[in-house]
């Protein structure tokens, strides 16, 4: 499905994906890399100029994907990111709001997807309800079983006002 969407913009789009270890994030620039989609990855195993050289070729268009620990997750401004996938699922609330707020910066329409998994997702469900409900996104009904579960104190959604806005340029 990734592989797929990528593939529908062509390169002419630049997509932010997120992974949750740096090893996964290698492994899943590799795996694009090998289906035809150029991609890098950037982590805190990088050293700065490895990670300064492709958040410039990444802001310049010659890299239409970045895969991304949270390392990128803030105080990058980049122009242009229509598309953020969370390959793997954040580790806390404001991780995931500060990620799908790399796309539809500045009035800017973008769209985020994330990838979901019930066997580790379950905890954030009802963070996840919420920030979509404050924000007038429409929520899945495979996600709304999982509203009235046990939240994890990570997911505790402390600042509704910050992830409204955030995902009302996230559409």
């Amino acid at each position: 499905l990734l592989v797929q969407r990528l593939k529908q913009q062509g390169g002419e789009e630049l997509s932010i994906v997120f992974a949750r270890t740096k090893y996964g994030a290698d492994k899943l620039a590799r795996f694009l890399n090998q289906r035809g989609i150029k991609a890098e990855a950037i982590h805190g195993n990088r050293s700065q100029a490895q990670r300064d050289r492709t958040l410039k070729r990444f802001r310049d268009g010659a890299l239409p994907v970045l895969v991304a620990t949270d390392v990128a997750a803030r105080g990058l401004d980049i122009k242009g990111v229509t598309h953020v996938v969370n390959f793997d699922m954040a580790r806390d609330c404001d991780s995931y709001v500060h990620r799908i707020g790399r796309t539809g910066r500045a009035g800017e329409v973008g769209e985020a997807i994330t990838f979901w998994n019930p066997d580790y997702d379950k905890p954030c469900s009802p963070a996840l309800v919420k920030i979509a409900r404050d924000a007038g996104q429409e929520v899945p009904a495979f996600l709304q079983q999982y509203e009235k579960g046990k939240a994890s104190k990570q997911w505790k959604v402390t600042d509704a006002a910050k992830a409204k806005s955030l995902l009302a340029g996230a559409q």
